[in-house]
């Protein structure tokens, strides 16, 4: 009945990126990590790792600084490994890693952490994943990149 509005809707726009080292971000701005380029309009980041197993790995479970008590959250399941990302506000991913190795950020998969404001497009960012502590809030970061749209 309303289907006059769609011509004014407009399209979803996905964008794929690959895990890679070299955009680390986690000691912040100017840490020397590259920036991922997204598509302008974009309305949905798929995330993928290609070895999610190594990442865990490598950032969380052998990580020689990582304090033990961040290490023994998820077997003790006191914590939940998950996504954040951070655009005009801070949002948390509900939806996991899946057993491709790929997580999407979407309208749909983020819940906005100081209210209900929705994201429609990503602009410029962080996306951060870590150790989620549901019972104190805390939020301990594993490893952390930024994002911005490039003009067509």
């Amino acid at each position: 009945m309303l289907g006059f509005l769609d011509r004014w809707k407009k399209p979803d726009i996905t964008t794929t990126i690959m895990f890679d080292e070299h955009f680390c971000h986690s000691a912040g701005e100017g840490s020397g990590g590259e920036t991922y380029e997204l598509d302008e309009g974009t309305t949905e980041i798929i995330f993928r790792f290609e070895k999610f197993d190594e990442f865990l790995s490598t950032y969380l479970f052998d990580h020689p600084y990582l304090p033990v008590h961040i290490k023994e959250l998820i077997p003790q399941n006191k914590g939940i490994f998950c996504a954040q990302l951070v655009q005009d506000g801070l949002y948390q991913c509900t939806d996991p890693v899946g057993g491709d190795g790929s997580i999407s950020f979407r309208r749909e998969s983020l819940t906005w952490l100081q209210g209900s404001r929705r994201l429609s497009t990503f602009s410029e960012g962080a996306i951060a994943f870590g150790i989620f502590q549901p019972a104190t809030s805390e939020f301990h970061v594993l490893w952390a990149t930024m994002y911005r749209a490039r003009r067509r």
